[in-house]
């Protein structure tokens, strides 16, 4: 068994564990990868991440949700859906940071409302202008997706809402 397969199995058993069987679950590794593409400054990968998170966000129906968090989810899921669209529109890495804005605070409402697992959640007050923005990345060590390497430490991890911490 190779040592690429063998890291694969870990982190589908981990994210499997860490997100219960959540349909929203690929959603999720989709969109760690994309952030982790942007904070390495890697567009092409951006935006087949990108494509990725678009299809399993499409493969998400109400039938995967439960009835409490049904109108929660759906109304997310309908703006994650529309930013998805126009990232998908962003013809360089820099338009597509922008987009990236909209999408991360949809996952982040959606991330918090299912309590999942395996995440946690950082804020850089320089990102969008500054107005500030936030992201939430699988790693400890901040890789800032809207500078990428120009400052990819810039950033604080936002106190509450780290891996599996619940908040009610």
């Amino acid at each position: 068994m190779t040592t690429k397969l063998m890291i694969s199995m870990f982190l589908f058993a981990f994210s499997v564990l860490a997100f219960g069987g959540d349909p929203l679950a690929p959603a999720f590794e989709n969109y760690g990868a994309l952030q982790a593409s942007l904070a390495s400054d890697n567009f092409d990968a951006s935006k087949t991440h990108l494509a990725a998170l678009t299809t399993s966000v499409a493969n998400l129906s109400d039938k995967d949700l439960n009835n409490k968090a049904k109108a929660a989810r759906s109304t997310q899921i309908t703006g994650l859906k529309s930013a998805l669209e126009s990232a998908a529109q962003a013809a360089d890495i820099t338009a597509l940071r922008t987009h990236f804005e909209p999408i991360s605070t949809a996952m982040i409402t959606l991330y918090k409302e299912a309590h999942l697992h395996g995440f946690s959640e950082f804020h850089c007050p320089m990102a969008m202008d500054g107005k500030g923005a936030n992201w939430l990345q699988k790693d400890e060590t901040i890789a800032n997706p809207y500078f990428g390497s120009s400052m990819l430490r810039c950033g604080a991890k936002v106190a509450g809402h780290s891996h599996g911490d619940h908040q009610h």
